[in-house]
């Protein structure tokens, strides 16, 4: 069974490219200032202020995108998708057989893992993790957050199981 947190508000992937974006830009000159020039110790220690007043700023900004995030949970086992709250218990059940075919992106990535994917937010290339169903009646898709390859590893392993079942799983 795959578990992960539901994103209910798309708002998160514009703070996270705000947050990526200071991240690249305000402390490395700063540093190379410190660094590289010799300075007097009052503009070192301002400097070192500086940058402690810029992580205090980030470490709260990726508050409020925590707090965008919501409750709501998404699991996928091998034919369900079912969405829960942990106040309201199961809000949606859908039988994924049901459905014509299931669209995926072609990989799934961790946002915030590594440089590149800081970049990629950074430049506006949202790290987007979704399972989107769809059928002549319905076209559903959830945004979910990655938190480890172990998750990405059950997701793929269910996403072939599904495959292996007839059902029609696309990579977009």
């Amino acid at each position: 069974m795959f578990k992960a947190k539901l994103i209910e508000n798309y708002e998160l992937y514009t703070k996270r490219r705000k947050i990526a974006l200071w991240l690249s830009l305000i402390p490395w000159p700063m540093i190379n200032i410190f660094i590289w020039n010799n300075i007097s110790v009052l503009v070192g220690v301002l400097l070192v202020i500086a940058n402690i007043a810029f992580f205090i700023f980030l470490y709260k900004q990726n508050k409020l995108v925590k707090n965008t995030i919501g409750d709501k949970i998404i699991e996928i086992s091998n034919l369900q998708l079912v969405i829960s709250s942990p106040k309201e218990g199961k809000v949606n059940e859908f039988d994924l057989q049901v459905f014509d075919i299931i669209m995926v992106p072609k990989t799934f990535e961790i946002p915030d893992d590594n440089i590149s994917t800081y970049s990629k937010s950074a430049i506006g290339n949202s790290i987007n993790n979704y399972i989107r169903i769809k059928d002549s009646n319905t076209d559903l898709r959830f945004d979910f957050l990655l938190d480890s390859y172990y998750m990405i590893s059950q997701l793929e392993n269910i996403l072939s199981k599904l495959s292996a079942k007839g059902i029609n799983v696309v990579r977009e």
